[in-house]
């Protein structure tokens, strides 16, 4: 029997156990629920509850038979909210352990089993004294049946801290009365408890300066807003925070706020400090957890140092009221115990039980960190700094620029710069120059960096005095201390020298700035420039120099013949040329002033320079008295012959230059006449801003036929090296317009004229000859042709034809101005068409009677036009040409006399002296010989094509009698069959009709046959004239 008890106890203990796991969160089942019908919730508790269920042996039910009563069973489980205590050997009861004061309330259960065979009813009996508020009841009575259980479920908590010691009696007696006689069964149930509280106070004891300097704060600031503003109300019912107020501080520096933590509970207790955010990056709290025993305090420092950080955010620390520092008061952990996980697990057999015993354990832990979280207290400490570095500006930023200066300028034109070091911070900084460049460690001084505990360079030395220079630079002041607000000014000058750019590092140190923010020392940049005033000079500047005129390679005297210079308006040249070779330039061949006029004249040119002179003097002395609002005084009139050359001077540097232009003769006229080459008003002083340019203007007006050469130089004042001046020489040469009369070549030995000669000509015909005109000069020159003397008549014009009244002549051209270029010729038609015979007696073959009386003819018996050749400004090119023609009155002509076209002949006149002649008509009617002899032969010339010996060729012309009777003619019998080797060379020709009457003004056509029979030449040359043959 007593085994039996033990096993009993031991199986109900167990499930008691299992019990208690399942009525944690909610309150269990009361009763079982019909068979399939499932609960409605089931916690994890339960589950795992009735996990451990499972592996539990099943329950013998031991009946007492022979009438005895059979045991109800009551099952007590152990605390699960709280620390668990042993339970007492065979006293069953309710133990909640020791637990925070809470809101909430921690729930026991315990079971009663009716293991007998009869109902039964039980009834809690609760103690003498009524049970505290904090402990509760569901149920005080019920009846069982047989095998069956309820649950009796204890709730207990409190906000405040209370203890619980009852004693509850649980009393079962038969329901239905069959066993009258039985004793009541009565057991007592112990229920014990206590509740407490986590009594920590949390002290500050720096925060009375902090509070102190927050209301000096409050009350500057009210200050601020105005005088009488009353000072801000504080709810006394506000809960006051907790804070750490570190204030205004720099971030270079360190600083610590301590909170003291007094444990004025009952039992002792944890802390830890955690950090959020920002302060994670800027605070540290040491020590950051520990264990306080009842009565002990400990003392915490909250230290603030931003140097460690690597959030650059952090460096800028800002936080006000900021909540990120929680302090975490909890109680002890509970002594470790085996739990029943572990027990299940070891003495689990199968893999159902293991699993059971794998689910309690993960219970077990949840169950234990919801128990750590209620049994803790939360303290929020607020944090206030406000810590930054020193916060600068430069201005300007990028450094000090003193732009470009003459060289050994004085102060007051170079003048001094300056840049500002502005406090945008909250509190003073100091900050000094120095020699950046020659400090150690920087690369240029060649040491090593001196890194302090923090592994920042150290600064640099403070320089002593009251400038700093550092190469052409002189900085002052050398430090200073700049208030937050303010600014300090730094004052540099420059003094320029040489021919360079000067640029020099100077550092600067800001106390308590940023370590990271330039650790050297912030470089700043003084630049400045010493530029010595120069122009564009070598063969580079040549382009830019000459970009008006034309630029060769070449010989310049070579390259300029045949080159004209022409006024293209008032005194400017069209064309002008450099040459690299030569270095020169050339102005070419001008147009020379041979006689002094009211303009352009020598006393002109002269006073055009003389007046330069004296306009530069004036303009020079208006820039030292300061006065330029003065106007230029009109420029002096130039030759009207004159032509002028720009040059161009251009300033390629950052400073202005005054450049002095001299212009001196090489050679040329070495008379008391003024040089013809000047420079023009203006030209010889120019002021050339930075990258601008100017024009040098040179006049060139010749007087003389010669050639003349002058080195012209441009040199800057203060100048040095090749840039400082630019030379070259121009070159120039006076000269006429001169036009020769190449065509007709005789001149006429009375009047000294070039004479048109015209063969005799017969009234009705027309002949034509040319006057050509030719430039052997070196400009153009324009050509005019005019009638001075006509003996026949007026002249008149029409169409560039110029023909005179009662005149056979007609010159194609005359009283035009023509253009006529060197090298060129100019060539004017002159027609002679007689329209009668001149009153001396001629025979009716149109000769004078005696050959020798035709040649001392007087004059008075030819056509005679004089013309007078003028060439523009040359006043000895005027000059005579005379045209001479004589008309006779023929009885017979020929018409429609065949020509052979392209075809030309050297052949000799042949006069028929008695008769009518037939003649051959020569190709050139331009030619005049020197003897006097005209080389135009006489129109009636009749020509057959070359050809060979044996064949036949034939021409057909027409006889016209144009007298007032009739003629009888007869050609001469030719005989093609005779042998020409007789002598008689016109046996090859025959004339069909050979002999026939012409009345009056009738014609008649004649067919001429040629057919030689050996080789023969007619009209060939000299050797070989035309064969005359009369009819």
């Amino acid at each position: 029997a007593a085994a039996a008890e033990k096993k009993r106890a031991r199986v109900l203990g167990v499930e008691a156990k299992r019990k208690a796991e399942s009525a944690k969160t909610k309150p269990p089942r009361r009763k079982k629920k019909a068979d399939g019908e499932a609960d409605e919730e089931t916690s994890a508790e339960e589950t795992s509850a009735a996990a451990a269920e499972e592996t539990a042996p099943e329950e013998t039910e031991e009946t007492e038979e022979n009438g005895e009563e059979a045991p109800v069973e009551t099952t007590s489980p152990a605390e699960d909210d709280g620390a668990e205590e042993e339970e007492p050997p065979g006293e069953p009861g309710v133990f909640f352990g020791r637990r925070l004061c809470d809101e909430t309330k921690a729930e026991r259960t315990i079971v009663v089993r009716n293991d007998s065979l009869v109902p039964a009813r039980w009834t809690l009996v609760p103690p003498e004294e009524a049970p505290p508020a904090c402990l509760a009841v569901d149920a005080s009575s019920g009846v069982l049946a047989p095998g069956e259980e309820t649950s009796v479920l204890f709730a207990f908590g409190s906000t405040e801290p209370e203890e619980v010691a009852a004693l509850f009696t649980l009393r079962v007696f038969d329901e239905g009365g069959a066993f009258a006689d039985a004793p009541t069964q009565v057991t007592e149930i112990k229920v014990e408890g206590e509740t407490w509280k986590i009594d920590v106070d949390v002290a500050f004891p720096d925060a009375p300066a902090a509070a102190e300097a927050e209301g000096e704060g409050a009350e500057a600031e009210a200050s601020a807003e105005g005088e009488g503003a009353p000072p801000p109300l504080r709810d006394a019912e506000t809960p006051k925070k907790e804070r750490v107020d570190f204030g205004l501080m720099k971030s270079t520096e360190t600083a610590t706020r301590r909170i003291v933590l007094t444990n004025n509970g009952k039992y002792a207790a944890r802390f830890d400090f955690e950090l959020r955010r920002l302060a994670k990056e800027v605070f540290s709290v040491e020590p950051s957890s520990g264990e306080l025993e009842p009565g002990a305090a400990a003392e915490c420092a909250v230290v603030f140092d931003v140097s460690k950080t690597s959030d650059p955010n952090a460096r800028r620390a800002k936080l006000v009221d900021a909540p990120d520092i929680v302090l975490t008061v909890a109680e002890l952990e509970p002594a470790e115990e085996q739990s029943q996980s572990a027990l299940a697990l070891a003495s689990a057999r199968t893999k159902k039980a293991r699993d059971a015993a794998s689910l309690l354990e993960k219970t077990e832990a949840a169950r234990r960190a919801r128990e750590k979280r209620r049994a803790s207290k939360r303290v929020v400490v607020h944090a206030s700094v406000d810590a930054s570095f020193a916060e600068y500006a430069l201005t300007p930023r990028r450094g000090v620029d003193f732009g470009p200066h003459l060289p050994g300028a004085e102060f007051e034109a170079v003048g001094a710069r300056f840049f500002d070091v502005t406090n945008h911070g909250a509190f003073p900084f100091e900050v000094f120059a120095f020699d950046y460049g020659g400090r150690e460690g920087d690369g240029g001084g060649g040491g090593e960096v001196v890194l302090d505990e923090r592994g920042v360079p150290a600064p640099p030395p403070k320089p002593e005095g009251e400038s700093l220079s550092l190469g052409a630079f002189v900085v002052s002041p050398v430090s200073g201390v700049v208030e937050p607000g303010s600014k300090l000014s730094f004052e540099v000058r420059f003094a320029p020298s040489d021919d360079r750019a000067f640029s020099e590092l100077l550092g600067l140190h800001v106390a308590d700035r940023d370590p990271r923010d330039q650790p050297l020392g912030i470089p700043y940049k003084l630049h400045g420039e010493s530029v010595a005033p120069g122009v564009d000079a070598g063969d580079a500047a040549v382009a830019g120099v000459f970009e008006e005129h034309e630029v060769i390679e070449r010989d310049l005297d070579a390259y300029l013949e045949g080159k004209t210079f022409l006024p293209n308006g008032p005194n400017r040249a069209v064309s002008a040329v450099y040459s690299r070779r030569d270095g020169a330039f050339g102005f070419g061949a001008v147009t020379a002033e041979m006689e002094a006029s009211g303009v352009g004249s020598d006393a002109d040119l002269e006073s055009a320079k003389t007046e330069g002179d004296g306009e530069d003097a004036e303009t020079k002395d208006a820039d030292k008295d300061g006065d330029s609002s003065a106007a230029p005084p009109e420029p002096p009139p130039l030759p009207a012959r004159a032509v002028t050359a720009n040059f161009k001077i251009s300033n390629p540097r950052r400073v202005r230059c005054v450049v002095d232009v001299a212009l001196t003769p090489l050679s040329g006229d070495e008379s008391d006449t003024a040089f013809p080459m000047a420079l023009l008003p203006g030209s010889e002083t120019l002021v050339i801003e930075p990258r601008k340019h100017a024009f040098v203007s040179v006049v060139f007006a010749p007087r003389a036929l010669q050639k003349y050469a002058a080195a012209l130089a441009a040199t800057v004042r203060d100048g040095a090296g090749d840039a400082s001046s630019f030379k070259f020489e121009v070159r120039g040469e006076g000269a006429l317009p001169h036009v020769a009369v190449a065509s007709p070549a005789f001149v006429d030995p009375e009047t000294g004229a070039p004479t048109v000669r015209f063969t005799r000509t017969a009234v009705g015909s027309k002949k034509e000859k040319k006057i050509v005109l030719r430039n052997d000069g070196a400009l153009v020159s324009y050509a005019r042709v005019d009638v001075s003397n006509a003996k026949n008549g007026d002249s008149s014009s029409s169409g560039g034809r110029r023909r005179f009244s009662a005149s056979p002549f007609v010159v194609v051209g005359a009283g035009v101005t023509h253009e006529i270029k060197p090298g060129h010729v100019k060539a004017l038609r002159v027609l002679y068409e007689p329209r009668e015979v001149s009153s001396k007696k001629t025979s009716s073959s149109g000769l004078p009677d005696d050959e020798d009386a035709h040649d001392k003819e007087n004059e008075n018996s030819r056509d005679v036009l004089d013309l007078t050749l003028a060439v523009r400004e040359n006043p000895f090119e005027t000059r005579a040409v005379r045209v001479v023609g004589e008309a006779f009155a023929p009885d017979v002509v020929f018409e429609h006399l065949p020509s052979l076209g392209g075809r030309s002949r050297d052949a000799s006149l042949a006069r028929a002296r008695s008769g009518t002649s037939v003649v051959r008509r020569g190709d050139d009617d331009d030619d005049v010989s020197d003897s006097g002899e005209t080389d135009d032969p006489d129109a009636n010339a009749l020509r057959f094509e070359d050809g060979p010996v044996g064949t036949t060729r034939r021409a057909t012309f027409s006889m016209t009698n144009v007298s007032a009777k009739p003629w009888r003619f007869e050609w001469p019998a030719g005989d093609t069959d005779a042998d020409e080797t007789s002598g008689d060379e016109s046996n090859a020709f025959a004339f069909v009709p050979r002999v026939g009457h012409l009345p009056p003004g009738t014609s008649t056509q004649i067919t001429v046959s040629f057919a030689p029979k050996e080789p023969c030449a007619h009209g060939l040359d000299a050797e070989h004239p035309p064969l005359e043959m009369l009819v």
